[in-house]
Order: C-alpha cells, then structure tokens, then sequence
C-alpha cells in the first residue's frame, strides 16, 4: 500500500540527446520531474525521472491542509 512520495519540478534546458527525442530546439527549455514512491512502512517502490516538453505540459496541483482522522 503507497504512503507517500517526494517529488521535484524544474525547468531545464535539454541536452542534444533529449532535444532529439523531444523533437525540440536547443533553447527551448523543458520540465524535469523526479520522484519517489514510499510504501506504509516508507520503504521506497518506485524511483522515476521524467522529461517534459515545456510547450506541451502544464503542472497543477492541489493543496489540501484539512487534518485527516485516521
């Protein structure tokens, strides 16, 4: 069962490898994305790294500060 995880955005600019698989322009900036998954006992489960196209992609996000009652 998943807990909780750590995640980081940030804007970048690609290297040629990844403005060659993004199909992008050596100035054109992108999102990367990094994060771990942590199980109940905050064991890691999943490690991922990410690569957005900045034009392509829009980040949201929700913040919910109610206390939850477990």
């Amino acid at each position: 069962k998943l807990h909780n995880a750590t995640e980081t955005l940030e804007a970048k600019m690609p290297d040629a490898e990844l403005q060659k698989k993004l199909k992008i322009s050596k100035m054109q900036p992108i999102f990367y994305e990094e994060r771990t998954t942590y199980d109940m006992n905050e064991d890691p489960v999943e490690y991922v790294k990410i690569y957005y196209r900045a034009d392509m992609y829009q980040y949201n996000v929700v913040l919910d500060l109610s206390e939850s009652k477990e």
